[in-house]
Protein backbone atom coordinates (compact mmCIF):
# COMPACT_ATOMS: atom_id res chain seq x y z
CA UNK A 1 0.00 0.00 0.00
CA UNK A 2 1.59 3.13 -1.03
CA UNK A 3 1.84 5.87 2.03
CA UNK A 4 -1.49 7.26 3.08
CA UNK A 5 -2.06 11.01 2.87
CA UNK A 6 -4.71 10.85 5.63
CA UNK A 7 -4.56 8.85 8.93
CA UNK A 8 -8.32 7.95 10.39
CA UNK A 9 -8.51 6.50 13.72
CA UNK A 10 -11.72 4.39 15.20
CA UNK A 11 -12.13 3.45 18.42
CA UNK A 12 -14.58 0.48 19.13
CA UNK A 13 -15.26 -0.04 22.80
CA UNK A 14 -17.76 -3.37 22.89
CA UNK A 15 -18.83 -6.12 20.76
CA UNK A 16 -22.11 -3.83 19.54
CA UNK A 17 -19.70 -1.43 18.22
CA UNK A 18 -17.57 -3.97 16.24
CA UNK A 19 -20.71 -5.49 14.64
CA UNK A 20 -21.50 -1.90 13.52
CA UNK A 21 -18.22 -2.01 11.79
CA UNK A 22 -18.42 -3.41 8.26
CA UNK A 23 -21.03 -1.13 7.56
CA UNK A 24 -18.82 1.66 8.61
CA UNK A 25 -16.22 0.82 6.25
CA UNK A 26 -18.22 0.35 3.88
CA UNK A 27 -19.40 4.04 4.33
CA UNK A 28 -15.61 5.00 4.47
CA UNK A 29 -14.82 3.63 0.91
CA UNK A 30 -17.66 5.47 -0.25
CA UNK A 31 -15.43 8.88 0.21
CA UNK A 32 -14.72 10.87 -2.75
CA UNK A 33 -11.62 10.80 -1.38
CA UNK A 34 -9.98 7.51 -1.01
CA UNK A 35 -6.11 7.89 0.00
CA UNK A 36 -6.64 7.25 3.54
CA UNK A 37 -5.37 4.30 6.01
CA UNK A 38 -7.84 3.66 9.27
CA UNK A 39 -6.58 2.64 12.22
CA UNK A 40 -8.97 0.34 14.00
CA UNK A 41 -8.32 0.54 17.76
CA UNK A 42 -10.23 -2.23 19.69
CA UNK A 43 -10.84 -2.37 23.52
CA UNK A 44 -11.88 -5.71 24.01
CA UNK A 45 -9.38 -8.37 23.64
CA UNK A 46 -10.13 -10.24 20.63
CA UNK A 47 -12.52 -8.21 18.60
CA UNK A 48 -12.10 -7.54 14.95
CA UNK A 49 -8.86 -10.13 15.66
CA UNK A 50 -9.76 -11.56 11.92
CA UNK A 51 -10.06 -8.45 10.23
CA UNK A 52 -8.19 -8.22 6.88
CA UNK A 53 -9.30 -5.39 5.03
CA UNK A 54 -6.86 -3.21 2.69
CA UNK A 55 -6.60 0.40 3.98
CA UNK A 56 -7.29 -1.03 7.53
CA UNK A 57 -5.04 -2.22 10.26
CA UNK A 58 -6.46 -3.14 14.23
CA UNK A 59 -4.79 -2.82 17.13
CA UNK A 60 -5.54 -4.01 20.79
CA UNK A 61 -5.40 -1.37 23.07
CA UNK A 62 -7.50 -3.17 26.11
CA UNK A 63 -4.29 -2.15 28.28
CA UNK A 64 -5.42 1.58 27.86
CA UNK A 65 -7.97 3.10 30.30
CA UNK A 66 -8.04 6.65 28.60
CA UNK A 67 -9.54 7.33 25.24
CA UNK A 68 -6.23 10.18 24.94
CA UNK A 69 -3.77 7.56 25.75
CA UNK A 70 -5.45 5.56 22.89
CA UNK A 71 -5.03 8.60 20.39
CA UNK A 72 -1.56 9.43 21.30
CA UNK A 73 -0.41 5.45 20.82
CA UNK A 74 -2.54 5.05 17.18
CA UNK A 75 -0.58 8.78 16.41
CA UNK A 76 2.06 6.94 16.79
CA UNK A 77 1.30 4.32 14.69
CA UNK A 78 0.19 6.62 12.00
CA UNK A 79 1.93 7.26 8.65
CA UNK A 80 -0.57 10.19 7.32
CA UNK A 81 0.06 13.35 7.25
CA UNK A 82 -3.40 14.63 8.16
CA UNK A 83 -5.48 12.94 11.20
CA UNK A 84 -9.04 12.50 12.14
CA UNK A 85 -10.75 10.40 14.70
CA UNK A 86 -13.95 8.68 13.27
CA UNK A 87 -16.81 7.15 15.42
CA UNK A 88 -18.56 3.42 13.60
CA UNK A 89 -22.22 4.77 14.68
CA UNK A 90 -22.06 8.20 12.68
CA UNK A 91 -22.31 9.06 8.79
CA UNK A 92 -20.61 11.41 7.23
CA UNK A 93 -21.22 13.19 3.58
CA UNK A 94 -18.98 11.65 1.10
CA UNK A 95 -17.73 15.06 0.15
CA UNK A 96 -15.90 15.25 3.74
CA UNK A 97 -12.42 14.11 3.35
CA UNK A 98 -12.36 15.68 -0.24
CA UNK A 99 -13.22 19.24 1.17
CA UNK A 100 -11.21 19.36 4.23
CA UNK A 101 -8.45 18.01 2.88
CA UNK A 102 -8.08 20.47 -0.08
CA UNK A 103 -8.68 23.49 2.15
CA UNK A 104 -6.08 22.85 4.38
CA UNK A 105 -3.74 21.81 1.32
CA UNK A 106 -4.72 25.40 -0.08
CA UNK A 107 -4.65 27.30 2.86
CA UNK A 108 -1.40 27.16 4.98
CA UNK A 109 -2.11 29.64 7.52
CA UNK A 110 -4.82 27.00 8.99
CA UNK A 111 -3.83 23.91 11.19
CA UNK A 112 -6.72 21.88 11.43
CA UNK A 113 -10.74 22.32 9.82
CA UNK A 114 -14.19 20.80 10.21
CA UNK A 115 -17.53 21.00 8.91
CA UNK A 116 -20.80 22.14 10.72
CA UNK A 117 -22.88 19.74 12.55
CA UNK A 118 -26.38 18.93 12.38
CA UNK A 119 -27.29 21.65 14.99
CA UNK A 120 -24.38 24.11 14.17
CA UNK A 121 -24.71 27.20 12.46
CA UNK A 122 -21.13 28.75 12.73
CA UNK A 123 -18.45 28.53 10.42
CA UNK A 124 -15.45 30.86 9.51
CA UNK A 125 -12.01 31.25 11.82
CA UNK A 126 -13.30 31.22 15.58
CA UNK A 127 -11.14 33.32 17.86
CA UNK A 128 -10.07 32.26 21.37
CA UNK A 129 -13.19 33.48 22.79
CA UNK A 130 -15.56 31.18 21.14
CA UNK A 131 -13.71 28.58 23.40
CA UNK A 132 -15.93 30.17 26.50
CA UNK A 133 -19.08 28.67 24.95
CA UNK A 134 -17.86 25.47 24.45
CA UNK A 135 -15.45 23.43 21.42
CA UNK A 136 -16.52 26.09 18.38
CA UNK A 137 -15.48 23.04 15.95
CA UNK A 138 -17.26 19.86 15.27
CA UNK A 139 -15.49 16.94 17.07
CA UNK A 140 -16.34 14.08 14.53
CA UNK A 141 -15.05 16.45 11.27
CA UNK A 142 -12.21 17.15 12.43
CA UNK A 143 -9.22 17.05 10.48
CA UNK A 144 -6.01 18.00 12.09
CA UNK A 145 -2.00 18.70 10.33
CA UNK A 146 -0.69 15.50 11.97
CA UNK A 147 2.65 17.73 12.62
CA UNK A 148 1.16 19.86 14.48
CA UNK A 149 -0.05 17.59 17.14
CA UNK A 150 3.03 16.28 17.63
CA UNK A 151 4.83 19.78 18.50
CA UNK A 152 2.11 20.42 20.92
CA UNK A 153 2.76 16.70 22.47
CA UNK A 154 -0.35 15.26 20.97
CA UNK A 155 -3.48 14.58 23.06
CA UNK A 156 -3.91 15.07 27.00
CA UNK A 157 -3.73 11.09 28.59
CA UNK A 158 -6.07 12.12 31.43
CA UNK A 159 -9.21 12.52 29.65
CA UNK A 160 -11.35 9.82 28.01
CA UNK A 161 -14.93 11.52 26.98
CA UNK A 162 -14.44 12.29 23.34
CA UNK A 163 -15.88 15.68 23.51
CA UNK A 164 -13.20 16.64 26.15
CA UNK A 165 -10.41 15.35 24.25
CA UNK A 166 -10.92 17.07 21.30
CA UNK A 167 -12.01 20.54 23.18
CA UNK A 168 -8.65 20.27 25.06
CA UNK A 169 -6.88 19.87 22.02
CA UNK A 170 -8.19 22.44 20.08
CA UNK A 171 -7.54 24.80 22.77
CA UNK A 172 -3.62 23.55 23.50
CA UNK A 173 -3.61 24.28 19.39
CA UNK A 174 -4.79 27.93 19.53
CA UNK A 175 -2.62 28.95 22.40
CA UNK A 176 0.48 27.47 20.60
CA UNK A 177 -0.65 29.91 18.09
CA UNK A 178 -2.47 27.86 15.14
CA UNK A 179 -6.13 28.20 13.90
CA UNK A 180 -8.85 26.40 12.64
CA UNK A 181 -11.75 26.96 10.27
CA UNK A 182 -15.16 25.81 10.06
CA UNK A 183 -16.28 25.41 6.33
CA UNK A 184 -19.90 26.08 5.53
CA UNK A 185 -21.10 22.67 4.66
CA UNK A 186 -22.51 20.03 6.63
CA UNK A 187 -20.62 16.98 7.31
CA UNK A 188 -22.50 15.16 9.43
CA UNK A 189 -25.32 12.97 8.02
CA UNK A 190 -25.87 10.60 10.89
CA UNK A 191 -24.95 11.75 14.62
CA UNK A 192 -24.41 9.41 17.58
CA UNK A 193 -25.90 9.86 21.03
CA UNK A 194 -23.00 12.02 23.05
CA UNK A 195 -22.40 10.64 27.00
CA UNK A 196 -22.95 13.04 29.55
CA UNK A 197 -19.63 14.88 30.50
CA UNK A 198 -18.68 15.29 34.23
CA UNK A 199 -18.92 18.64 35.51
CA UNK A 200 -16.14 18.70 37.71
CA UNK A 201 -14.31 17.26 34.70
CA UNK A 202 -15.24 19.63 32.36
CA UNK A 203 -15.23 22.61 34.87
CA UNK A 204 -11.15 21.72 35.48
CA UNK A 205 -10.45 21.34 31.32
CA UNK A 206 -11.99 25.08 30.87
CA UNK A 207 -9.87 26.68 33.72
CA UNK A 208 -6.84 25.65 32.23
CA UNK A 209 -7.97 25.54 28.96
CA UNK A 210 -8.38 29.48 29.55
CA UNK A 211 -5.51 30.07 31.43
CA UNK A 212 -3.43 28.91 28.32
CA UNK A 213 -5.65 31.37 26.14
CA UNK A 214 -4.44 34.26 28.64
CA UNK A 215 -8.17 34.78 29.68
CA UNK A 216 -8.50 32.74 33.25
CA UNK A 217 -10.24 35.90 34.49
CA UNK A 218 -12.64 36.13 31.79
CA UNK A 219 -13.45 31.91 31.89
CA UNK A 220 -13.71 31.76 35.43
CA UNK A 221 -17.52 32.49 35.59
CA UNK A 222 -17.66 30.33 32.56
CA UNK A 223 -16.20 27.57 33.82
CA UNK A 224 -18.53 28.01 37.10
CA UNK A 225 -21.69 27.73 34.76
CA UNK A 226 -20.51 24.38 33.96
CA UNK A 227 -20.65 23.50 36.88
CA UNK A 228 -24.28 24.88 38.19
CA UNK A 229 -26.50 24.11 35.17
CA UNK A 230 -25.35 20.51 34.74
Amino acid sequence: MKQPRISLVMVINNRAEAEQFSRSLVALRQQDYQNWELLVCVRQTGLLASLKEKQVRVFDVSGYKKLGQIMNYALAQSQGLYWAQICVSERLCSCWLLEQVTFLEENSRYGFVSGRGQASVRQGQPGRYHFLWGNPFVSRTLLFRKSLLGVIKGYDESYNHPYLVDYDLCMRLYAYGSRGYILPTQMLQKESPVKAVCPREEAGLRLRGYSKLGMSVLGFPFALTTLIKK
